[in-house]
C-alpha cells in the first residue's frame, strides 16, 4: 500500500510539473467558490469554514456564491448533455432531453408529491388535491417554482397512485437487475 502510495505520488508529482511555474503564481486574483444551495445549509458553510483558512494560506479573499435552484444543477453548470426526464424543461429549453439526444426512450425524472394516510376519505383527498393544484397554478408560485428548475405537472389522486406504482416496479427491476436484494 505504501509503495504504491509513493509510485502515484511520484506520479502525479511528474505530471503536474510543468503547470509547476503557474500553479506557484496561484491565485492573482480572488477565488470563487459555486454552491448549488441557498446559504446557511451544509455545503454552504463547509465551504465558509473551509474558505477562511483557504484565504489565511494563499493570501487571497475566498468567495463563497449562493447559486441555489435545480437541485444544485445551476451551481454545478457545467455544459450539460441531457437531461433525463420525459420533456424539455422550461428553464432550461437548449438542453435535449437524454432520449432526444442519444437513449431513445430513456426517462428518469424527479417527482414530489403530498401523500396522506391511508385511511383518508376520499372527499378530503380530492378536496387537498383541488387546492394544491390551484395553489400550483399561481403566477407567483409557478414564477418561484421555475426559478428552482422545478416544472409543476399535477396529476390526480389515482394518476398519482399510478406513478408511485410504475416507479416502484422500475426500481424493483432495476434492483433485480443489479442482483441487490431486499433486506
Amino acid at each position: 500500500m505504501k509503495a504504491r502510495n509513493a509510485i502515484l505520488a511520484a506520479l502525479a508529482c511528474s505530471l503536474f510539473a510543468a503547470a509547476g511555474a503557474r500553479a506557484a503564481d496561484y491565485p492573482v486574483r480572488p477565488v470563487r467558490i459555486v454552491i448549488g444551495f441557498t446559504p446557511g445549509g451544509t455545503p454552504d458553510i463547509t465551504a465558509r469554514l473551509i474558505g477562511v483558512k483557504l484565504s489565511e494560506s494563499l493570501g487571497q479573499q475566498i468567495v463563497v456564491d449562493n447559486r441555489p435552484g435545480a437541485g444544485g444543477t445551476i451551481g454545478a453548470k457545467l455544459r450539460a448533455l441531457g437531461i433525463s426526464c420525459t420533456k424539455r424543461v422550461a428553464a432550461i429549453p437548449d438542453i435535449p432531453t437524454l432520449a432526444e439526444s442519444a437513449l431513445p426512450g430513456f426517462s428518469y425524472g424527479t417527482w414530489s408529491g403530498i401523500l396522506a394516510p391511508v385511511k383518508t376519505p376520499r372527499v378530503i383527498i380530492s378536496k387537498l388535491h383541488a387546492e394544491i393544484t390551484r395553489i400550483l397554478a399561481l403566477p407567483d408560485i409557478q414564477q418561484k417554482m421555475t426559478a428552482l428548475g422545478v416544472e409543476p405537472d399535477p396529476t390526480t389522486p389515482a394518476g398519482f397512485d399510478k406513478l408511485i406504482a410504475e416507479q416502484v416496479a422500475m426500481m424493483a427491476k432495476l434492483a433485480r437487475a443489479a442482483g441487490i436484494q431486499p433486506q
